[in-house]
Formats: structure tokens, C-alpha cells, sequence
């Protein structure tokens, strides 16, 4: 555990020792250092999935918001307990308002608002979200009614 390094860096020692904490717990599931392991396991997973929810949101910042889903998606499949994963699907709601789709951008912040410890701790971020979302569209909307025009006027 000491020697695992922290998100940012080769992730494969922090794997080693959640390997380990594992055998222990299973092989001493009430042993005298029990706490010990599983609160080092559990800053082990904690670390592995601020990984990921880092790396989304790298991607989001260098303007690739596909790349940062990916992430996010595997954020949510692999560490779905994390405390990172309510922000997360805030920061995936824009990715997907960045990529023009729209209804899964919804889809997103409509989960957050399905837990209401979630949705109440995070009301004023889900709501900077939803106008990211609604002004995009509009953008979106918008750029689209100017090019069909200029297709338009093409064709005359």
C-alpha cells in the first residue's frame, strides 16, 4: 500500500495491493488487521478510479469530449461506488452536450436527480449543467437553420 503511487501515475502497483488486501481479507475476513486492509483497499480503488474521472476530464479540457466518455464510461462500470461518479455524470452530461446529443446529455443529469442525496448536494452544479446543455442546443439549433439557409441558397 505504501508504495502504491498516487492517480497520476503507473497504476499497476496500487492493482498489486488491492490484490493482496484481498487475499488477506479473504483468507483473515476477521483478523486483527481487517480495518486496516480494507481502508487501504478501499484509498487504493479511490485512487484508481480518480484516474479515470482525471483523465475524462483531461479530455474534456483539450476539447475531445468522446475521449473523456470513454472514460467516464469506464468510471461507472468499474468503480461505481466511487465518490467521484455524481460529478462525473455532470462532466459527462457536457461531453455529450459537446458532441450535440443532447437527449443523452439529459440522460445523464436525470440519474443524479434520481438519488436525492445527490441531486440535493448538487443542485446548483446539475443546473449549471442543464443551461450548458439547453445554450448548446440552441447553438446547435441555430448553426444548423444558417447552414440549411446557406444550402439553400446554394441550390437557387
Amino acid at each position: 500500500f505504501l508504495q502504491a503511487p498516487s492517480w497520476d501515475r503507473d497504476p499497476s502497483l496500487s492493482q498489486q495491493a488491492i490484490e493482496k488486501a484481498d487475499a488477506y481479507l479473504s483468507d483473515f475476513p476477521t483478523g486483527e488487521w481487517t480495518d486496516s486492509a480494507r481502508a487501504d483497499r478501499d484509498e487504493l480503488l479511490a485512487r484508481l478510479a480518480d484516474r479515470y474521472f482525471e483523465t475524462a476530464n483531461l479530455y474534456l479540457k483539450m476539447d475531445e469530449p468522446l475521449a473523456a466518455t470513454v472514460y467516464f464510461k469506464l468510471l461507472f462500470k468499474e468503480y461505481p461506488e466511487s465518490k467521484r461518479v455524481a460529478q462525473a455524470r455532470i462532466d459527462m452530461a457536457k461531453a455529450y452536450a459537446m458532441l450535440d446529443q443532447f437527449d443523452r446529455a439529459r440522460e445523464s443529469l436525470d440519474l443524479l436527480r434520481k438519488d436525492p442525496a445527490d441531486a440535493e448536494r448538487l443542485a446548483y452544479r446539475i443546473g449549471v449543467a442543464s443551461d450548458f446543455i439547453e445554450k448548446s442546443q440552441r447553438k446547435f439549433e441555430e448553426r444548423r437553420a444558417r447552414e440549411a439557409a446557406e444550402a439553400k441558397q446554394g441550390k437557387l
